[in-house]
């Protein structure tokens, strides 16, 4: 009966104990190189390479069992039998895969192709729910960014307004102590007019003072308040 071709692991070591290997004779010493060929054909030391990570230990391999020494079923066959086997090569794997180191060999053979399917199984399931999580990843980075957009964007618009209201409050505030410098500046020129007789030099200078004063304040105020409302808000006037 012919066999499927796939014999036992130490069928093809039946017939490779005999042959020896020669050692081929050694050739001549190579030739000492001089100082400056040496020196000639001396390589640049390699770049630095980035280190690489490491990498996960390799899975064991099988080992495969040894042939016998001695085969016992072989010195209860006949002659006949043994020159069959000899010629026949199809039966002398029939035979050989009736042994039990032979059966043993099959049987672990089939137990890796079982594994080697239960893990592709495990593969391919893990690479359908690595392609669901990819898929999850790219919408929520797409829907990140949405989001920061808009974030920007409501970041850019409240710096706006607070600018502009920043700018606003200034320039009402500075143009209201304008005002007030101006008014103070009337009521002093008021007093002074109603003041009954003439004012003598010490009185005269103190009004002179506090005028010039308050009209200095009341004109760098509504100076700075003109140049914050040059930016865009409408400067208030100050008579």
């Amino acid at each position: 009966s012919s066999t499927n071709g796939s014999g036992p692991c130490w069928a093809g070591a039946m017939g490779q104990g005999s042959s020896a290997q020669v050692a081929a004779p050694a050739g001549p010493a190579p030739a000492k190189e001089t100082a400056g060929q040496a020196a000639h054909s001396k390589a640049p030391p390699p770049a630095p390479q980035p280190p690489q990570p490491p990498q996960p230990p390799p899975p064991p391999k099988e080992r495969i069992p040894e042939a016998p020494a001695s085969l016992p079923e072989l010195s209860r066959m006949t002659p006949d039998e043994l020159s069959y086997l000899q010629a026949n090569t199809s039966a002398l794997d029939d035979w050989i895969l009736q042994l039990p180191q032979a059966e043993a060999c099959v049987q672990r053979a089939r137990e890796l192709r079982e594994e080697n399917a239960r893990s592709a199984r495990e593969i391919l399931a893990q690479e359908d729910d690595l392609n669901v999580a990819v898929k999850c990843d790219e919408e929520l980075r797409n829907e990140l960014g949405a989001r920061r957009e808009a974030v920007e964007a409501l970041l850019r618009s409240r710096n706006e307004i607070l600018q502009q209201q920043t700018g606003g409050r200034l320039t009402d505030d500075l143009a209201a102590h304008a005002q007030a410098a101006e008014t103070s500046a009337d009521g002093v020129l008021r007093e002074a007019l109603a003041a009954p007789g003439t004012m003598d030099a010490a009185a005269l200078a103190n009004f002179r003072a506090q005028y010039v004063q308050l009209k200095v304040e009341k004109h760098w105020r509504l100076a700075a308040s003109t140049r914050l409302g040059a930016d865009g808000s409408t400067s208030p006037s100050v008579p």
